[in-house]
């Protein structure tokens, strides 16, 4: 069992929404890579590995979907091949906006390979949890 607040913790708690794979270099990234499970859930990204396997003059973002999409991390234009970048976000996470997805975007060029750990939790209230309340 995973200790209490652990990364492990909140996944098994919440919904697990962990996911992993590669983009090739003729690819434009995923969208979404990650998908809330309705417009009541938010997702907490708690952390992100990318492994380059093939270098171009372009960046690779991980951004929600919201109409602005704010970006969750940027990693560099012109990484190494073999490089491999984690971004640590802490046992709770980065908060996307309420109903968001994650994408990860790049213009084509880049291949890499990512590992996405995260978990969905409800925010907004919904019929479900009002009725629930008042039982």
């Amino acid at each position: 069992m995973a200790s209490p607040r652990s990364p492990e913790w909140y996944r098994n708690t919440y919904r697990d929404l962990s996911t992993s794979g590669t983009v090739l270099a003729a690819g434009t990234g995923e969208a979404p890579v990650v998908t809330t499970p309705d417009a009541k859930h938010t997702i907490f990204i708690q952390k992100i590995t990318t492994s380059i396997t093939t270098s171009a003059a372009q960046t690779i973002t991980y951004r929600d979907t919201s109409g602005t999409p704010i970006p969750v991390t940027i990693i560099e234009a012109s990484a190494a091949v073999g490089t491999i970048r984690t971004i640590d976000f802490g046992a709770r996470g980065f908060a996307l906006g309420e109903g968001k997805n994650l994408d990860v975007v790049n213009v084509a060029g880049p291949a890499y390979g990512y590992v996405i750990e995260c978990y969905a939790r409800q925010t907004g209230v919904g019929q479900d949890t009002t009725i629930a309340r008042t039982i």
